[in-house]
């Protein structure tokens, strides 16, 4: 969708360019000549120089913003998987973001299913499920509140409590 945004985005630029070398020469015609038309001509020219140049610019600045937060998704993508465990706060200082900015694209790729972690809250680190070797249960939502608590992580022999409640969590 990107590079057909892209392309659309260079016809529009292009266009717009085209009319703006127009314009150039419809103004040498106006200071030329001191018709009232080649005025309007200019007045014109410039309309559309903007009405295809802008919306142009636009698109090209948007995809490469777009691709921007791909690539950098991409790379975080690999670095996460890179790690056993980490905590927000590590992960933030390796990538040069803050906390909350880390926590939210941690959640966004869990989201999208391109990492699969799970969240122990006992030690406030993020683990990929494939490399856990002690036996665990992941907890979606409180059984007695019902309050969704971001796929706990709960090892054998652990009982968190609901931060909501306060109730333990898979007691209920």
């Amino acid at each position: 969708m990107n590079r057909l945004l892209s392309v659309f985005g260079w016809i529009l630029a292009t266009v717009g360019l085209v009319f703006a070398l127009f314009s150039v020469l419809v103004l040498i015609d106006a200071l030329t000549t001191p018709d009232e038309k080649s005025w309007s001509a200019l007045m014109g020219m410039l309309l559309l120089t903007g009405l295809f140049g802008i919306p142009g610019g636009l698109l090209l600045w948007r995809t490469r913003l777009a691709r921007g937060r791909e690539e950098f998704n991409k790379r975080l993508i690999g670095f996460i998987t890179s790690l056993d465990n980490f905590t927000v706060g590590e992960l933030a200082g390796k990538i040069g973001r803050t906390e909350l900015e880390t926590n939210g694209l941690i959640a966004t790729l869990i989201s999208e299913r391109a990492v699969d972690l799970a969240f122990h809250r006992q030690t406030g680190r993020y683990l990929h499920r494939g490399r856990l070797q002690r036996s665990y249960r992941i907890i979606d939502r409180c059984g007695s509140c019902g309050a969704a608590v971001g796929q706990e992580l709960v090892f054998d022999g652990e009982t968190p409590e609901c931060s909501y409640c306060g109730v333990r969590l898979g007691s209920a």
